[in-house]
């Protein structure tokens, strides 16, 4: 990447933020072509996991073409298991997860150009290589290419709860959606869910538990995710001051198919 001028020395404050006190490279801030221009798919393994310095453009993975299936686990050179946030924001999950959890692989999904744009200069400013963020549409990212049993988590924190009745059809979280999930999780891996909004809450619930792939397992029983340090996401800390009630649910896919009933006799 070409250089911008004398890059300033930034100190992280106690949650990992770094003021913004250069502009983003050209290459990045305002480029709406960045996510299709910047690394083809089949480029990213090399991008900053050989030891050399972390650039935007090894942290940014473009999104798939149309009918292309993707096993974003290729894209690190160190082999590790996959996690996958949806809508990771302004990246303060991904970056605290990245810095705690090394030999995880981690890819998160933006749609918000602005968000998309801070977060991928954010990890590349902490010089984390374990991390690649993508600007696309999480459902169709998530149904149409995703490879199956590539993820063995995928985090979903405070979707949009598209609040009033005619916009239910909006949500994320429906059935075509659930199933593609249960489809991209390997055996064993999890699905963990957490929002303010208690009707969405309750709907993910109900879409979710029909999946007979999915089975609820208690949030806190991963003790890779209850980290000390981590203060929450930052719409958790906004909510939890704002004195709103946090739901979570966690599941995980089944280690064999259910029993469909079936005796194969002749």
């Amino acid at each position: 990447m070409a250089s911008h001028g004398r890059r300033r020395r930034c100190t992280p404050d106690a949650d990992g933020w770094v003021a913004h006190r250069r502009p983003l490279p050209a290459s990045i801030a305002g480029c709406p072509d960045l996510v299709t221009g910047v690394l083809g798919v089949a480029e990213q393994a090399a991008g900053g996991d050989d030891g050399g310095v972390v650039t935007i453009a090894d942290i940014v993975a473009a999104p798939p073409g149309e009918g292309q299936v993707v096993d974003p686990r290729l894209w690190f050179a160190a082999p590790g298991p996959l996690e996958v946030e949806i809508g990771c924001g302004k990246g303060g999950f991904l970056l605290h997860r990245a810095r705690t959890q090394p030999h995880v692989c981690l890819l998160g999904i933006e749609w918000a150009n602005k968000y998309f744009r801070f977060c991928a200069d954010r990890m590349a400013r902490w010089q984390l290589a374990n991390v690649r963020v993508m600007r696309t549409d999480a459902r169709e990212f998530v149904v149409h290419h995703l490879q199956a049993e590539c993820v063995t988590t995928l985090h979903l924190y405070h979707p949009d709860p598209w609040p009033k009745k005619r916009h239910h059809k909006r949500r994320l979280v429906q059935a075509p959606f659930v199933a593609a999930v249960a489809r991209v999780l390997a055996a064993g891996g999890r699905w963990r869910i957490q929002t303010d909004h208690e009707d969405y809450f309750q709907s993910i619930r109900e879409v979710v538990e029909q999946e007979p792939r999915l089975h609820p397992v208690p949030w806190d029983d991963d003790p890779t995710l209850v980290e000390e340090g981590w203060s929450g996401t930052n719409f958790e800390i906004k909510y939890l001051r704002d004195g709103r009630a946090i739901h979570r649910v966690a599941y995980e896919k089944r280690r064999q198919e259910p029993f469909s009933g079936a005796t194969g006799a002749v």
